[in-house]
Formats: structure tokens, sequence, C-alpha cells
């Protein structure tokens, strides 16, 4: 309900006149899609953000994006601490929920240290971006592009101001790796930011943050590897690019496709088994209690172990040294499950009422649903049933599938039979 409300206001606010440029028509579906894929860190979008609105409608969207990005009750938590409020145990347990901690203990201290990296992180890349920004147009409006991206990239969301992403920087280190690095601190978490912090080595970081540490590293790992393979010969693409501007390249498509949804080549451009490769990405996404969205690389981790367990016929699920718990099992299978069965139902409508091919559907269906952003084209032609069910698929990316089953089912139930078991032939 929290960002249902977030997002609703967001809408009244870009469609007042003083949101977008004269000769501008922003129809309250525009206006919605607009709010949600910011409000949800997404970054499709149907308007074009640095020509169709004024600074004000850029600034409701960089708030969007940065209240859908630290989450709603942090934010709520640290209004509340700056004006003195006491946080009750209510406000602890959703802050627990929404943070992915495993116990309420603590939470309000990393809500603290949740605005310290956020901060120290947007204000870094902002000083970077600035630098070189700088150099294209005005001090102000190169102050207002460097603070809205990095904002942007933090929070994984992929707005832009200059219409085609970050193409004119494909082969600017600094641009490049600034970004990737906010999307990366973006999408591992908060709290194994501060595990890394505080910890500092592999060996004193907890079992939760090594996990996501390792996945989020092989994907990126095989992301690049699989860019620069498929991608190296593409004339339209890395093919006529210098050796290390390539290299760049193919490493920024691996760490934004995964949540971020920023592009330094044109994604239409882009091989099949390229697009393939992304849909795999896009679909895992990032980790638990990050700015992005995605199955998450933790979901991930538990599926690859259930499935290795049933291979080798182990009664437990093991995960490292470690015995996976019912809870993070059922978890995973409601957020595999239920993300696949949307992808499907929505591809499926869209297929039939926008008339587009099966690729780049899916693609869109999965690049909202993964709160990534990155599009084949098929944004901007939606019908307004289409519009609505890409809003939807975007707003349950965010909220995630757990909370979306929880909150329209009943109370866990223990039983006081348990009933007689049985096998099923399978497979």
């Amino acid at each position: 309900m929290g960002y249902l409300t977030m997002t609703l206001i967001g809408t009244g606010l870009l469609m007042l006149p003083v949101a977008h440029e004269p000769g501008t028509s922003v129809s309250l579906l525009d206006a919605l899609f607009t709010a949600t894929s910011a409000a949800a860190v997404t970054g499709l979008t149907v308007l074009d953000t640095g020509r169709d609105f004024t600074l004000f409608g850029q600034l409701v969207i960089l708030v969007l994006i940065q209240l859908g990005g630290l989450g709603l009750m942090t934010t709520v938590t640290v209004s509340a601490v700056l004006l003195g409020w006491r946080i009750g145990i209510r406000q602890r347990l959703l802050l627990h929920v929404e943070l992915n901690q495993p116990s309420i203990g603590g939470v309000v201290r990393l809500v603290r240290n949740v605005i310290t990296f956020t901060l120290l992180l947007e204000i870094g890349g902002m000083i970077v971006l600035f630098t070189v920004f700088r150099h294209e147009m005005p001090a102000g409006k190169a102050m207002l592009f460097a603070a809205f991206h990095a904002v942007s990239a933090f929070c994984n969301a992929g707005f832009d101001l200059f219409g085609n992403s970050l193409q004119r920087f494909r082969g600017n280190v600094p641009v490049n790796l600034t970004i990737a690095t906010l999307i990366v601190a973006g999408g591992l978490g908060f709290a194994v930011l501060q595990d890394v912090v505080t910890n500092r080595r592999w060996s004193r970081l907890s079992f939760h943050s090594r996990v996501v540490l390792s996945v989020s590293a092989v994907l990126t790992l095989i992301g690049f590897v699989g860019v620069l393979t498929i991608e190296g010969a593409n004339p339209r693409t890395l093919g006529p690019l210098a050796p290390g501007e390539r290299v760049l390249a193919a490493f920024f498509q691996s760490v934004t496709t995964r949540t971020a949804g920023f592009n330094t080549i044109a994604t239409e451009n882009l091989a099949e088994p390229t697009l393939f490769l992304f849909l795999i990405l896009m679909f895992v996404g990032a980790s638990p209690g990050s700015t992005g969205g995605g199955i998450k690389t933790t979901t991930l981790a538990v599926f690859l172990a259930v499935l290795l367990s049933a291979v080798r016929r182990k009664r437990d699920t093991e995960l490292g040294p470690y015995r996976l718990g019912t809870e993070s099992l059922h978890g995973a299978l409601v957020v595999v499950t239920g993300t696949v069965l949307w992808i499907m139902a929505v591809t499926m409508i869209l297929l039939i009422s926008e008339g587009q091919g099966l690729l780049p559907t899916l693609f869109e269906v999965v690049s909202a649903m993964g709160t990534v952003g990155l599009s084949l084209g098929v944004t901007g032609t939606l019908s307004p049933l289409g519009k609505m069910l890409i809003i939807a698929t975007m707003f349950i990316g965010r909220v995630g599938p757990i909370a979306i089953v929880l909150s329209l089912g009943q109370r866990a139930v223990r039983a006081s039979v348990r009933r007689p078991e049985r096998n099923l032939i399978v497979g």
C-alpha cells in the first residue's frame, strides 16, 4: 500500500502542467507508467525524461527513484530518527522484512548505515560525473545531470536525461567505472555492504554475504565473457571498437543488465544469443535487501542447491557447509514459480494484444519483472492494455512475489494432523 500510495502521488505530480514541457501531452496512463517505473526503479519509459519533462518533473522522478531504491520503511524510519521519534516494535518488524534481515536486532542501526552508504556513494559518484559532464554543458546543468545519474545508478533505476542512455560515453572510463560501481554497490544489498565495510575479510563475512558476493561475481563474469565472445565480431556493436573500448563496453553491459538498465551499446543491435543471455541475467537480478529486482542471487543459489541435492539423492538441501532451512526452500519455490507464471501469463497476453514478436515481448516482460529497464523498442508502442500489464509487472517486480502472496494469503497455521506420506512419479 505504501508503494502504491507513493506511485499515485507521483502520478498526480507528473500530470501537473509545471511537470512537463509546453506542447507535451502527458496522459494519466503515461504519468502512471512513468511514476511506477521510477518508484519501482525500473527505467522503462514511454516518454523521454530529458526532453518531455521540465526540471520540476525530473526532480519528481528523481525523488521517486530515491525513495523506491531506499525502500519505503527505510525512508520513514530515517525521517522518524531525525525528528527524534521512538521506533516501535512494529516498525522494526517492517524494517526487518523490507531489508531482508534474519532478525529485528540492529535494524535501526542498519538504517542509519544505509543512509550513510547512500550519501557517500551517490555524492562521490556525482562528483566524478560532474567533472566529465562539465566539459559538455554549463555547470548548473552538469550538476543536475551528475546528481540524477548518480542516484539513478545507485538505485539501479536506469533513468537517463540524454535520450539514448550512456551510449555517448561508451569509451569514457571514469563514467563507465563510476556508474558500474554505483550499480554493483546498490545491487549487493545494504546488509552485505555493512558486512563488507565492518569485517573486511572473507572469512569473517556472514554466510549470506559470501553467497551474494560469490553468485554476483560469477554472473558478472559469465555476462562479460558472453558479451565479449558473442558480440566481438558484430559490426553493429563491439566489432568496430578498439580492444580496450570493447572490453569496457562488454563489462558495463554485464553489470548493468542484471537490474540497472543503462546501456552503452544499442540493445536492439545485439545478437539473439546475447539477448537470450540478457534474459537470464535480468531474470536473476540483484540481491535481497538491495535497490534492484529479479528473483535475487540468493534465490538462484538455493534453487541450484535443491537441484544438486536432488541429483545426489540427499535428504537435506545443503549449500556449502550448511543445511538450508524449510523457510529458504519454500521462499525460493514461491519466488521462482510465481515469477515464471506471471511472466508467462503477461507474455501470452501481450503477444495477442501488441502483435510484436516473441523475443521482443518476452524481453520487455522480463525487463519489467526484473526492474531492469532495457527494451527492444516495445515500450513506446504499447497499447493501453499493454501499459497496464507492464505497470503491474514493474510493481510486482519491486515489491516482490513473496510480499504479494503473503499479503493476499492467510496467516501460517500449524496443522494438528500430519498426513500419511505418498510419492508421485515425476519426470
